[in-house]
């Protein structure tokens, strides 16, 4: 099916199944290998969704060093139409006609001195012409204004510290909004070869801050760990953007990291030659400056042996890609000699690259081997096909998507065909125990479903294992009936439990959130006109104890799941932090008030310090469980408590509208908001654990139910629920 054009932004990974970074190491004009595998990529991309579509499309974070941060700003930086200013493929175009201009090379007599001497006194280039051509491509343009999250590392030479430019930061951090010209310049600016660069950025309110940065290679020539810090940040904080992801999910990950190559197989020096080397040598050798290489050599490959130990920790080993080279020689290793003929051959090395077997990090040699017999090119075929349909699959969940990216209409088995998993490849050749991790390799299945998949996808073969063939020719599994309201989501389900609770001591709660007042007030004129033959109730009369009662309890209760959401270390309740809800602090201004008015106030009843009891102990053993709670206890209040506090207050109080009923914002809005989050994290429930929350949400009510009973229609002077304390037991 031919696809329009991606033109609507990534949605956040909440909606998708995968967290997609990009990272592009720091190394001069061996940008150039990069470019050409973006290039490849993107390329793919538009086969599968149009000439429209570019690599901000399909990546949550693009991370670059150096030349690598240059690429990235080119690659995120919008045109005038709101679209990526530059296509992957321009990229190689780009470096091929810029990088003389920038490194300009001098074929004189005596020019090897000449810049021997230039290179000990200042930097080799005056970067004149980079910061000119990054400014006229760059303009004004904002780190804020990038159409993906971008993470570009510097140093600040001043304070001897790493500054990270961050589109996650910049949210709180408004003096780091510099521009992308600024930052690329400054990330670019490597020590011996570009001058540092100064720059100032100012605020709103006009407060200032000044940045004296030089190349981010010095702190992180390779990116990728800084990306995942960033995304995991996020997720720590409970940003909605990664909900329900947890920090440690890396198997909810796919990084893909480009190196710009090295010459580790040429083996270049070895300690006998360097023993004798002084200042000068360490500055400058070979065309080289071995110092810095060693630094940025150093720095690449401790972030990858360390990522590929932590995902392969956490049994996520195929999620982490890096691609590089290690075959370079000569001037192609350098970072500066932008000759014609070393260009074209960086370009040659890229495309050499694609073609060339998968490979593994050897811890022993530090060196990448071949691991499959699968190709990068077709790996990076197999990365397109599932960056589009991650893409698609949020498009189609998120109600923010603009138009469908859908020329033609979706048929049920054209759905199918795009959630339906990627068939399984075979596994790779036998390894030695030295290999970490393997270069290309992905989930094995995108679906419908937000669980991290613990099948994992090898890129080796296209036809389907035995077993996948002996699986086709099983029956047909037959599927259990659905709860109620299972089909939108847990929250439904814990509703429906809440409205078979509604009828106490014979009179029905409603708890529908749809219906208006005026409504709820008309189906209660009918069921009194319906009672008329029966007995009828005695007169409401409530007492101002047994509501103090009420509103102590309820604070104790509210006070209690407040502090554990925010003070839990459990990155699922961090997602319920701040949701507009929270009603303590009000309930303690209602209660300051009273005490005003010469009330006594109470101290909770011992089903209150009870059920608060009951709550810290679910915290700490079930998630879900106390969820179940959390939800229950302010939808009751929403849907059916400040009826009768309004009520109640106006008997007892002459009609004080009390803060206990007062957020800011709509209430029903809020607790949709909640819903929301509670639907998507339900996806990760078991059956099993769904069931026990719903009998949760049943102790949950059942005590709410009977206190709004009580208060209701009750004939003694309080609510009376001593005996009750152990009904949510």
């Amino acid at each position: 099916m031919q696809m329009d054009s991606p033109k609507s932004p990534l949605q956040p990974p909440t909606y998708g199944n995968l967290v997609t970074i990009l990272s592009i190491d720091g190394g001069g004009i061996r940008g150039l290998i990069p470019a050409v595998i973006l290039g490849f990529l993107e390329s793919e991309l538009q086969k599968l969704d149009g000439e429209e579509a570019r690599l901000a499309d399909y990546f949550d974070v693009i991370a670059g060093t150096s030349t690598g941060g240059l690429v990235t700003a080119m690659l995120t930086a919008p045109n005038k139409e709101g679209r990526p200013l530059f296509a992957a493929s321009e990229i190689k175009d780009f470096y091929l006609e810029q990088c003389p201009k920038i490194f300009p090379q001098d074929h004189f007599p005596f020019s090897a001195a000449k810049k021997l001497v230039k290179s000990l006194t200042g930097p080799k280039y005056d970067g004149k012409y980079l910061h000119q051509l990054i400014h006229a491509k760059l303009g004004d343009t904002k780190l804020s204004q990038t159409l993906t999250n971008v993470v570009i590392p510097t140093f600040d030479i001043k304070h001897l510290q790493p500054t990270i430019f961050s589109s996650y930061e910049v949210k709180n951090h408004p003096l780091k909004d510099a521009t992308l010209a600024d930052i690329a310049i400054s990330t670019s600016a490597a020590p011996t070869y570009l001058p540092a660069h100064f720059f100032k950025v100012e605020d709103l309110n006009g407060n200032a801050k000044e940045y004296n940065l030089i190349d981010g290679g010095v702190a992180a020539n390779n990116p990728a760990l800084l990306a995942i810090g960033e995304v995991t940040n996020e997720i720590s904080g409970g940003s909605s953007d990664f909900f329900p992801i947890r920090p440690n999910d890396y198997g909810r990950f796919l990084v893909l990291s480009l190196g710009t190559g090295n010459h580790k197989a040429e083996e270049k020096f070895n300690a006998k030659e360097v023993a004798g080397w002084g200042l000068l040598n360490w500055l400058t050798h070979d065309n080289s400056t071995p110092i810095i290489d060693a630094f940025s050599q150093a720095s690449s490959d401790m972030v990858d042996f360390h990522l590929s130990a932590v995902f392969r920790a956490l049994h996520s080993e195929a999620n982490y890609i890096r691609i590089q080279d290690d075959t370079l020689s000569g001037d192609a290793a350098s970072v500066d000699i932008a000759t014609v003929e070393n260009l074209d051959i960086l370009a040659k090395t890229g495309d050499e690259l694609l073609k060339k077997p998968v490979a593994r990090v050897n811890l022993d040699s530090g060196c990448n081997e071949n691991a499959y017999e699968t190709t990068n090119e077709h790996a990076l075929i197999k990365l397109a096909g599932i960056l589009s349909k991650e893409k698609k699959i949020r498009d189609i969940r998120s109600p923010h998507a603009k138009a469908p990216v859908r020329r033609l209409s979706w048929s049920s088995e054209s759905m199918a065909s795009l959630l339906r998993p990627t068939p399984l490849l075979s596994t790779p050749r036998k390894l030695t125990h030295s290999h970490l991790h393997t270069s290309i390799s992905f989930p094995f299945q995108i679906s419908t479903q937000r669980k991290p998949q613990k099948h994992l996808l090898n890129l080796c073969r296209s036809t389907p294992t035995p077993s996948q063939q002996k699986a086709s020719q099983r029956k047909r599994t037959r599927y259990r009936k659905q709860y109620p309201g299972e089909n939108i989501g847990i929250t439904e389900e814990m509703r429906f439990v809440a409205m078979r609770l509604r009828n106490v001591n014979g009179k029905k709660l409603d708890l529908s959130e749809d219906k208006t007042d005026t409504e709820k007030e008309e189906e209660e004129e009918e069921e009194d006109d319906d009672d008329d033959d029966e007995v009828k109730e005695e007169t409401w009369k409530p007492s101002k104890e047994g509501f103090l009662k009420y509103l102590v309890d309820s604070k104790l209760v509210f006070d209690t799941i407040e502090r554990i959401v925010d003070e839990s270390e459990n990155v699922s309740y961090a997602y319920f932090r701040r949701t507009g809800l929270e009603r303590c602090e009000s309930i303690e201004k209602d209660l300051q008030w009273l005490r005003e008015q010469d009330l006594v106030i109470p101290e909770p009843s011992n089903v209150g310090v009870s059920y608060a009891k009951y709550l810290e102990e679910q915290a700490g053993e079930s998630a879900p469980l106390f969820l179940s709670h959390f939800y229950s206890i302010y939808f009751s209040h929403i849907a059916g408590g400040q009826v009768l506090v309004r009520q109640v207050s106006e008997k007892l109080l002459e009609g004080k509208e009390l803060e206990f009923n007062r957020w800011e914002g709509d209430a029903q809005d809020l607790l949709k908001g909640v819903r929301e989050k509670l639907n998507v994290l339900g996806e990760h429930w078991s059956r099993d654990e769904k069931n026990k929350c719903l009998k949760e949400t049943a102790k949950a009510f059942k005590p709410v139910f009977t206190t709004i009973a009580l208060l209701q229609y009750a004939y003694r002077k309080h609510c009376g629920l001593a005996n009750s304390g152990q009904c949510w037991k």
